[in-house]
């Protein structure tokens, strides 16, 4: 029986996927097309956790880093839906 495993993102076109194998789909009873809710955890931490260790009041547009307010100004390429 699968309990965890770890996966990891492949490109696909302009899109990232998760490839899941047959016994883990099976076990969970999802096929292609099944709508799934996925949580962000990174080393154990959930988003929220990150986020609380995040100073937001601080934070302003002068002081992030020009790559980041690069990628905030980006649009969208291929067909994401906004």
């Amino acid at each position: 029986m699968v309990t965890k495993m770890e996966i990891v993102l492949q490109k696909l076109g302009n899109s990232t996927v998760a490839v899941l194998p047959p016994e883990f789909l099976a076990r969970f009873h999802l096929a292609a097309g099944s709508e799934v809710t996925v949580s962000p955890r990174s080393a154990g931490k959930s988003l929220d956790d990150m986020i609380a260790l995040c100073d937001l009041n601080g934070l302003n547009s002068d002081d992030m880093p020009n790559d980041i307010k690069d990628w905030d100004n980006m649009k969208p390429v291929g067909n994401e839906i906004w």
